[in-house]
């Protein structure tokens, strides 16, 4: 079986990767055969595709500890987005896509800027966050152990937190092999503790 996602850890016979093509690459690979299985951002949008909402993931502006006097939820509150306009900002991909996501649902605007750094491992942007390198936004499932240590901090803390929705994908119209089945179920199962 073969699997891809977002950078997450590898077992044996499984594909660790992902495309930031929006769906389309990965959806393709499927499609032809060549993934079994296919966790997405993006719901794929090709006939012959099944796809499953696994969870939505919701986002936090978040920065390192060194921040947390210096950034304050009231001024971000007061001020939006130019609050933040001196503050290095580190980004997960160059289509900023989870800024993007935050930015027009907080703070109804698209970001105007670039970040400081791009570094499409969200693993990597939370420990440069955590380092104090900057601010960004991330999944709150994936810095949650950080924010309940104090290693990082929320800095704002909107009404209605923007969320994504993650999607598993696979072949319609053929029987799924058992390790596929075992694949989507305990992803499905798991996802519920990742809130």
């Amino acid at each position: 079986m073969e699997v891809a996602g977002g950078r997450g850890e590898a077992a044996a016979g499984v594909l660790d990767g992902f495309d930031e093509d929006g769906g389309d690459g990965v959806g393709a690979l499927l499609e032809d055969g060549g993934l079994d299985l296919v966790i997405s951002t993006v719901r794929p949008h090709r006939p012959g595709i099944l796809t499953t909402p696994l969870m939505d993931e919701e986002f936090a502006l978040v920065a390192g500890a060194r921040w947390r006097g210096v950034l304050t939820a009231e001024s971000i509150a007061e001020k939006g987005p130019r609050a933040l306009e001196n503050v290095p900002v580190i980004a997960y991909s160059t289509d900023l896509n989870a800024l993007r996501i935050y930015w027009t649902t907080v703070f109804d605007e698209v970001p105007d800027f670039r970040p400081q750094a791009v570094i499409p491992d969200l693993r990597a942007v939370l420990a440069a966050v955590r380092a104090g390198a900057g601010i960004a936004v991330l999944p709150t499932h994936l810095c949650a152990e950080e924010l309940d240590r104090g290693d990082i901090c929320v800095l704002h803390e909107p009404e209605l937190p923007p969320i994504n929705t993650l999607f598993i994908a696979t072949r319609a119209g053929e029987p799924e092999t058992p390790a596929v089945t075992a694949a989507r179920t305990h992803l499905l199962v798991q996802a519920k503790r990742w809130h």
